[in-house]
C-alpha cells in the first residue's frame, strides 16, 4: 500500500506528464533486480527493450529541460 500511496502523492506533486515518464522505467528496474537478486536470465530482446525504455525516458527528460 505504501508504494502506491507514495507514487500517487509524487505524481500529484510533479504533474501527470512527469509522473507517467518516470513510471516507465519501473519494469526495467524490476527485471534488473530479478536478474541480480534471483539469478533470472534476460534474453537479448528484453535487454534491448530495457535500453529503449531508458533511452526514451532520458530523451523526454532532456526535451522537458530544453523546452
Amino acid at each position: 500500500m505504501a508504494p502506491f500511496v507514495l507514487c500517487s502523492w509524487g505524481t500529484a506533486r510533479v504533474g501527470p506528464h512527469a509522473g507517467a515518464v518516470n513510471i516507465c522505467p519501473e519494469p526495467v528496474f524490476s527485471a534488473a533486480l530479478a536478474w541480480t537478486w534471483l539469478g533470472q536470465v534476460l534474453n537479448p530482446v528484453q535487454i534491448a527493450g530495457g535500453v529503449i525504455v531508458i533511452a526514451a525516458v532520458i530523451h523526454l527528460q532532456r526535451l522537458r529541460v530544453i523546452g
